[in-house]
């Protein structure tokens, strides 16, 4: 058993509870192998009032039918957080 020291923050308890409740109720595409999103901001702001107090706007970021995963590496959840110039850094290396 590992010992955890310190105190997390709630902004990161809240986002592993929307990443890990957004996979789990995610449709898995066999044909096109990605992972679909079935929620919507509402239905992920409910679960995060019933399970937290206070509800850091931030954590949502999910949108219904958005790809999660997928075969190319290009799903939302496995982009890193700054998008924007990991995007420009894959371009400049493609050209």
């Amino acid at each position: 058993m590992t010992q955890h020291r310190g105190k997390r923050s709630e902004f990161s308890e809240q986002r592993r509870f929307v990443k890990e409740l957004v996979v789990s109720t995610a449709r898995h595409d066999r044909i096109r192998a990605e992972k679909v999103c079935l929620l919507n901001n509402d239905q992920i702001s409910d679960a995060l009032k019933g399970r937290f107090e206070s509800v850091v706007v931030g954590a949502i970021a999910f949108d219904r039918g958005e790809v999660l995963t997928d075969s190319h590496g290009k799903g939302s959840l496995q982009l890193p957080d700054n998008r924007c110039e990991w995007m420009l850094a894959v371009d400049s290396a493609e050209n």
